[in-house]
């Protein structure tokens, strides 16, 4: 679940809160080796909610990138002024590494460079602060609004595996 204010900044466009939530959701599934099949979705929409189209938008850059197909899903409203966006991944996979399956002297790896969606949070914030319009075109900002995922092609010798998403130091100590 993606909750506006919550897990992505209030009054991003509705496009990368779309994305951001099908990131966070798939992000799990790739990390354990899956292949997503499809998703089912069920948003819950402000009742003065008029930015469909944007929102949808985002859904559909991310499917088309990463190719998984919605299967269904519901539409609600709510008096609250945030979007609230719920992505429920169906995959397969024939090897999905636990975490406790770690074992002493195994290495650590992170697929890609950590940080970078900190930054980009971090300089969103200070455009908000100084009433600057974003660069919604800045890398960092990107990767905070539409995270890149990494899909290891071979888990042979991974003994255990996890999305990141707590940050470094705290699953690092999950994995250990």
């Amino acid at each position: 679940t993606t909750i506006e204010g919550g897990h992505i900044l209030e009054d991003m466009p509705s496009n990368f809160i779309a994305y951001k939530a099908m990131a966070r959701s798939v992000s799990d599934i790739f990390a354990k080796n899956g292949k997503p099949i499809g998703y089912f979705l069920n948003l819950i929409l402000p009742k003065t909610f008029q930015r469909f189209e944007e929102l949808i938008q985002g859904f559909s850059n991310f499917n088309k990138h990463y190719q998984i197909d919605l299967l269904g899903g519901d539409t609600s409203t709510h008096k609250a002024s945030n979007i609230i966006i719920a992505v429920t991944v169906l995959a397969e996979s024939e090897n999905s590494p636990k975490r406790s399956d770690a074992k002493i002297g195994d290495g650590i790896f992170i697929t890609k460079k950590v940080g970078e969606a900190f930054f980009g949070y971090s300089k969103i914030l200070e455009f908000q602060k100084n009433k600057k319009t974003i660069n919604f075109d800045d890398p960092q900002i990107q990767e905070y609004l539409c995270p890149s995922l990494v899909q290891i092609s071979d888990f042979s010798k991974i003994n255990a595996s996890m999305d990141i998403s707590d940050g470094i130091i705290s699953d690092s100590k999950k994995m250990a």
